[in-house]
């Protein structure tokens, strides 16, 4: 259950270098650092020396050897005197020693254990940011024994006089525990100090009554807050609402309009919807040479669907040249970032030899990569390939296998094999009536065979297709 939490704080360990500084004074006990210490023992302002303070003229008068001995000698008793009102009970300094200790900084060997100890004196004063960073000295076992309960407490104190990291730290703490009613709570702390992720999180339980009362206009009002504020991801979802009509009335002028915000600065998912507006004419006239244009900018931009899409255009000359070895590559891509439409499309490259050397193992590899992940098609092709004994020994029965896991996603395509098992007994026994079911259920999706093989083999079946 922790794993995944403290997977996260370590991150956010690395990306803030613990939450003690800004320049050459001790922040505040708010969680961005600014403001006064109002919640320690010793609430005096102490400030603390800057590195860059200028040379007296004195100073400049010595040789610059003398210099630099006095400078080093002032250092080290500014160090002392920082170090003295820390063990005398100012918060501050304690929360600096600690972040010293922790980084190794002014000529202090790096030693977690005192490091702890600093932030835990800061912490036991009631300050804020001393609570933050004595919890993820705990969540990590650096400097004292690893306890990621005692942590999650810690998180709460500081959470509770608004550090927004810790907010967001016990928010997915109980959201990794299933408490998502308790992870709504903090979530919530932190969007409504501005936090993106607090917002969108609280956007998406909205969106499926995760721990709240289901409510599309609220997550819409969380994700109209972000993408005002400039979150692009918020602008993409914010734009998928409006293409859906979900929370707020259909509309793909405003859908567009926040796609083309969000794609300016550079989101590759905006670029991408962008171009399947353009391939699909949703708001936009179709255009495959702008289509293929826009998924290309977001596949360079690492966008793993974006490039499944520059693939499939290269593999049908849609908005640009047909060049299948090309296609391949994106497909590659793709499926290095283990998005399964491109490990299937790759697959089937392999297969056929289209655009590369065909390798029918290889091919196999990839179905059943895709396959483990839930792909439908991989199923159907596997349950194919079986069947053909196209690559692998025939197998009927490993064929049905494969065609009931695919159609098990309500995949038409495999309903209708499927079905037609049943109809033939092909790998399994004969079943007139489950293989009528399956057929009627893929010719509600369409599937014109199944529709044409209940005409045949079903009495009335003409009947009831037309009243379906």
């Amino acid at each position: 259950m922790m794993k995944y939490f403290k997977l996260y704080i370590n991150s956010l360990l690395l990306g803030t270098a613990l939450m003690v500084l800004t320049g050459g004074c001790v922040t505040g006990s708010g969680s961005d650092g600014k403001g006064g210490d109002e919640s320690t023992a010793d609430s005096k302002r102490f400030v603390l020396p800057s590195d860059k303070e200028a040379d007296t003229d004195m100073e400049i008068e010595q040789r610059p050897k003398s210099r630099q001995r006095q400078k080093k000698e002032e250092k080290k008793k500014e160090l002392s005197d920082i170090k003295s009102k820390a063990e005398e009970g100012n918060a501050r300094a304690q929360l600096y020693m600690g972040r010293l200790y922790y980084n190794g900084e002014r000529d202090l060997k790096q030693n977690f254990k005192k490091a702890a100890d600093f932030f835990r004196q800061a912490a036991q004063q009631g300050n804020p940011t001393g609570q933050f960073n004595y919890a993820v000295c705990l969540d990590t076992g650096k400097g004292l024994k690893e306890d990621p309960q005692a942590a999650l407490e810690w998180y709460k104190k500081a959470a509770d006089q608004g550090v927004e990291k810790a907010q967001l730290n016990v928010a997915i703490a109980y959201e990794v525990q299933g408490e998502f009613s308790k992870a709504a709570e903090y979530f919530r702390m932190a969007a409504e100090q501005g936090n993106e992720g607090g917002r969108r999180k609280m956007a998406n339980y909205y969106l499926n009554g995760k721990g709240v009362e289901k409510s599309p206009a609220k997550a819409v009002e969380y994700y109209k807050e972000g993408a005002s504020d400039g979150d692009a991801r918020a602008q993409v979802k914010l734009a998928d609402l409006y293409r859906r009509g979900l929370g707020v009335p259909q509309n793909y002028s405003r859908m567009l309009s926040w796609l083309w915000i969000a794609a300016g600065k550079g989101d590759p998912e905006a670029q991408a919807k962008i171009g399947w507006c353009y391939q699909h004419g949703v708001g936009l006239e179709k255009d495959p040479d702008e289509a293929f244009r826009w998924y290309k900018r977001a596949a360079q931009g690492g966008y793993s669907h974006a490039q499944v899409a520059v693939g499939n255009a290269l593999m049908e000359a849609r908005g640009t040249d047909k060049n299948p070895e090309q296609a391949v590559e994106w497909f590659k891509l793709a499926s290095k970032q283990e998005n399964d439409d491109g490990t299937f499309n790759l697959a089937v490259c392999y297969l056929n030899g289209t655009g590369v050397e065909k390798n029918l193992q290889k091919a196999q590899e990839l179905l059943n990569k895709a396959a483990s992940k839930g792909h439908p098609e991989a199923m159907l092709t596997l349950g194919n390939l079986y069947e053909d004994g196209t690559g692998v020994s025939r197998d009927l029965q490993q064929a049905v296998t494969w065609y009931r896991r695919a159609a098990a996603q309500n995949y038409a395509p495999a309903l209708r094999a499927l079905g037609t098992a049943f109809l033939e007994g092909r790998g399994i026994a004969k079943d007139k009536e489950k293989a009528g079911y399956f057929l009627r259920q893929a010719a509600k999706q369409g599937s014109d065979k199944a529709r044409q093989l209940l005409q045949e083999h079903f009495d009335n079946e003409r009947g009831r297709q037309s009243t379906d």
